[in-house]
């Protein structure tokens, strides 16, 4: 029986101590979501055309989608988080629970040449059911760590798709007047300066 006690310590080590936390925490999605409403409310409306709108208005649609992306990232890593916090308490439960029939059935057994015998049984019973919880609550765990793991290239894609959001201004079709006018661009007249020809000249 003590030997029993002994693993089933250690087992109850590996789950930890205080609460589990939750997901609910650390759930953004909310505000995510916000921002991009807000951004939604932000676009261009039809006092404003033109290249330049429409460049606003693309990169406008491309940061709204990656929150909206995001919030949706933010819903699934909060509820892994949840699950792998249940996993948690129900496995301290199911050990409490092996313990404590346990320690029932030992305070059963009657004096006698048998109760040895009968200790060892109900000891090794503990034992089989404390490797089962264990190997229960490791494979629920490895499960959720899988899928969070299946997150990080959604999170990489949308990391290139914001950086390619970036408002761009729109590259004028033809130069300016001045650049292929003999007209120079107009310099504030200064005492310092004289005009030669058609431009100014300091």
């Amino acid at each position: 029986m003590s030997a029993f006690y002994r693993v089933w310590a250690d087992a109850r080590q590996t789950f930890g101590s205080g609460l589990p936390q939750r997901g609910e925490g650390y759930d953004k999605s909310a505000q995510l979501t916000t921002f991009a409403r807000d951004l939604d409310q932000a676009a261009p409306r039809q006092q404003w055309t033109g290249s330049a709108a429409n460049a606003y208005s693309d990169a406008n649609t491309e940061h709204q989608q990656v929150f909206t992306r995001l919030a949706e990232l933010d819903r699934k890593i909060s509820a892994h988080v949840t699950a792998s916090a249940e996993v948690v308490a129900a496995g301290r439960q199911n050990l409490d629970a092996v313990r404590d029939w346990v320690t029932a059935a030992a305070n059963s057994v009657p004096p006698g040449r048998l109760r040895d015998a009968m200790l060892t049984q109900i000891a090794n019973k503990g034992l089989t059911e404390l490797s089962e919880v264990v190997r229960r609550s490791n494979a629920d765990a490895n499960t959720i760590a899988e899928s969070l793991r299946e997150l990080g290239p959604e999170f990489d894609e949308i990391r290139r798709s914001s950086a390619s959001a970036a408002p761009r201004s729109p590259r004028p079709t033809s130069a300016p007047p001045w650049a292929t006018s003999p007209i120079c661009p107009p310099v504030p007249s200064r005492p310092s300066t004289a005009r030669t020809g058609s431009c100014w000249r300091r």
